[in-house]
């Protein structure tokens, strides 16, 4: 016995499309800002004395190092040891 199953799909676009927004401009939260800032003004700032600094948990500056670097804000240049990073101005 053999059976055929027919799959149709249809691609619909609207103008009202879930992905609409992904331009829109990313709104910064104070926490995101004051990182910026002391990434900055310390381009050799380790994740460490970023937590000393601002009191931070490790997992959440992690947290916050990866959502501005994937944002574009934020870029390491060079090694984990020897490397530094730069504050992308948007």
């Amino acid at each position: 016995m053999q059976v055929k199953l027919t799959l149709l799909i249809k691609n619909k676009v609207t103008s009202d499309s879930v992905n609409d927004p992904i331009n829109d401009p990313i709104n910064l939260t104070e926490r995101q800002k004051i990182i910026l800032r002391m990434f900055s003004e310390e381009k050799n700032l380790s994740r460490e004395r970023l937590c000393e600094k601002t009191g931070l948990s490790d997992a959440t500056a992690k947290r916050e190092i990866a959502f501005l670097k994937k944002a574009g804000y934020l870029e390491r240049v060079g090694s984990l040891k020897t490397g530094h990073w730069i504050v992308v101005s948007k």
